[in-house]
């Protein structure tokens, strides 16, 4: 706090985007501590096997089929070449979303149930579906973001 009993940044409760980022250097295995650690291992491209970990989190192999068709993961996992940076960024920017969505939800259930149902916020569409664009992505994130914060989405 700072003289005027006022919570500074990086004081009292963490953020829904500090604890996601924080869940998916866990997923990965990675350290990242910041979006820039994000951006960067994007540019780098992640390697095909971290699509399992989608799976493994919750989603269908249909649900995150946009972000590499399987006879594309097959080839890349075959040919040991990472992600494109497109490709890592869909992936990462999945994983985040979900880990928010757990951290603000409570559960990996409530979380999966919020983004997979229709809301008249997203034009009665999930978020889920506008996960596929990076502009859906910035308007789940911000919606999650509300949430935490005690607004109504």
């Amino acid at each position: 706090m700072d003289k005027g009993g006022e919570f500074t940044a990086g004081e009292g409760m963490e953020s829904a985007s500090a604890k996601a980022l924080a869940q998916v250097s866990r997923m990965l295995s990675t350290p990242i501590d910041t979006a820039l650690d994000l951006a960067a291992l994007t540019r780098k491209g992640v390697a095909p096997e971290l699509m399992t970990v989608l799976i493994d989190s919750g989603f269908t192999r249909r649900e995150v089929d946009w972000i590499v068709p399987a006879r594309t993961l097959s080839h890349r996992r075959r040919n040991g070449r990472p992600l494109t940076p497109n490709e890592s960024g869909c992936l990462l920017r999945t994983m985040k979303i979900l880990a928010m969505a757990e951290a603000v939800l409570g559960s990996s259930e409530r979380a999966f149930g919020w983004l997979r149902k229709p809301r008249r916020a997203f034009g009665d569409i999930s978020a889920m579906e506008l996960l596929r664009t990076e502009a859906g992505g910035q308007l789940v994130e911000e919606s999650l973001g509300q949430l935490d914060e005690g607004y109504f989405a």
